[in-house]
């Protein structure tokens, strides 16, 4: 349990910095002009899907069992808190709903395949 705890730890710190970095670079791009904020916001929105994807993936290699529960709170923790925000901020319209829906099937299936893929022999 430690050691998943441990590397549960490292994956999230450097995701943290891989999404900052991310995040920097294309708000540099914004304000050189090279790339147009909408045009930002999209790809910012897929990367971040990936992202998810990758973490989740990652997390239940990690693991190597039951990749459905981590997926679940996972998918739960950042649902409730994304829409919590998006709520009460009033932000919420359905492309972004429909984002953060993605983000959520991005974390499940994420944890999901990356322990039955842990799991495979050769």
């Amino acid at each position: 349990m430690k050691t998943f705890f441990k590397k549960f730890l490292l994956a999230t710190l450097g995701f943290a910095l891989l999404v900052f970095t991310i995040c920097f670079i294309f708000s540099s791009l914004c304000k050189s002009g090279i790339m147009t904020s909408d045009l930002a916001s999209l790809v910012l929105q897929i990367v971040g899907i990936l992202l998810f994807f990758s973490y989740a993936f990652l997390l239940g290699i990690f693991a190597k069992q039951k990749g459905w529960l981590i997926g679940l709170v996972l998918a739960i923790a950042y649902g409730v808190i994304a829409y919590s925000v998006a709520g009460s901020k009033e932000t919420l319209t359905l492309l972004s709903g429909i984002m953060i829906g993605l983000k959520v099937v991005a974390l499940f299936t994420g944890a999901v395949i990356g322990v039955n893929l842990s799991h495979q022999k050769a």
